[in-house]
């Protein structure tokens, strides 16, 4: 990242409002939230790896100078630290993120998926068990997460959370995005958002929606080929100690962009059938099951 880029952060970051008393400012919080940023970028992701790392780079050439700084950075000690980020505004910081990354990204294809953080807690004091889900969507291209959402009320906030981030203006959302999830996001009112602002998705067919998956299953049937297929012909090894082997088939209506119509799931353009076939390493056993996009 270039000096003239830096300063640019920097400078949304130190429009971010102070939660502490004016009079008691010891380290200005735009520098903190700055080198944080990048510790973090570092692999530092505790509060003690992120200070020790701070510590170390005190006197960075590049920091005194962004910082105009002459000698030496002033750091908080680690439970001031700790203190500062976890009472920032993060619907503040969220936004100086979006609009400063989002220019670093094409927005093409976006991966939308929502994890929970484990040992984190609603107070950020790791004492409690209510632990935090972020929402996250990921630049494929870039491979950069340019929107996250913090979700303290279980998995069920993921739609709304979704609907928000596609309703807002700052997401700066030109049209012609595709956005890829799982399952969950398979609802009428993401869906037609989506279509309804231009963009397309890959939304998998839920086992529960019966006659939506009746349906793709006879619109398949009645090809004769697929339009495309990829296979790969050998198998990879999962975690579980188990072989997966994947066939995909594609099925486009080449007349027309609609190959299924159902009223109300608008604009189907394509479906997708996934074939995988599941070898256990230890029994032999096979098994095969097809999932529909």
């Amino acid at each position: 990242m270039k000096i003239k880029a830096k300063k640019e952060l920097l400078n949304d970051l130190n429009m971010i409002a102070d939660f502490r008393d004016k009079d008691k400012i010891t380290y200005s919080l735009g520098e903190i939230l700055f080198m944080s940023l990048f510790g973090l970028i570092k692999g530092n992701h505790t509060f003690e790896q992120l200070h020790d790392w701070m510590e170390f780079n005190s006197s960075n050439k590049i920091f005194l100078k962004l910082f105009n700084k002459r000698d030496r950075l002033d750091i908080p000690c680690e439970s001031t630290l700790h203190r500062i980020l976890v009472n920032v505004d993060n619907e503040a910081l969220e936004k100086v993120f979006r609009n400063f990354f989002g220019k670093y990204v094409s927005k093409k294809h976006i991966a939308v998926d929502g994890k929970w953080l484990n040992g984190s807690d609603v107070n950020g004091q790791y004492t409690k068990q209510s632990h935090k889900m972020i929402f996250n969507m990921f630049d494929r291209e870039g491979k950069i997460v340019i929107a996250h959402k913090f979700l303290e009320k279980g998995k069920l906030s993921e739609i709304p959370a979704f609907k928000e981030i596609l309703e807002d203006k700052t997401f700066h959302l030109s049209g012609g995005q595709i956005f890829s999830f799982d399952a969950l996001m398979t609802q009428v009112d993401i869906l037609e958002t989506i279509n309804n602002n231009n963009n397309k998705y890959i939304a998998k067919v839920k086992y529960n929606q019966k006659e939506l998956r009746d349906k793709v299953e006879l619109t398949v049937t009645n090809f004769q080929n697929p339009t495309q297929s990829y296979s790969i012909n050998e198998s990879f090894q999962t975690e579980g100690n188990k072989w997966v082997k994947r066939k995909c088939d594609i099925y486009q209506n080449l007349d027309c962009d609609i190959v299924l119509y159902d009223s109300r799931f608008k604009n189907i353009q394509t479906i997708i059938k996934t074939t995988k076939e599941t070898t256990n390493k230890v029994t032999g056993e096979l098994k095969t099951t097809t999932h529909y996009h």
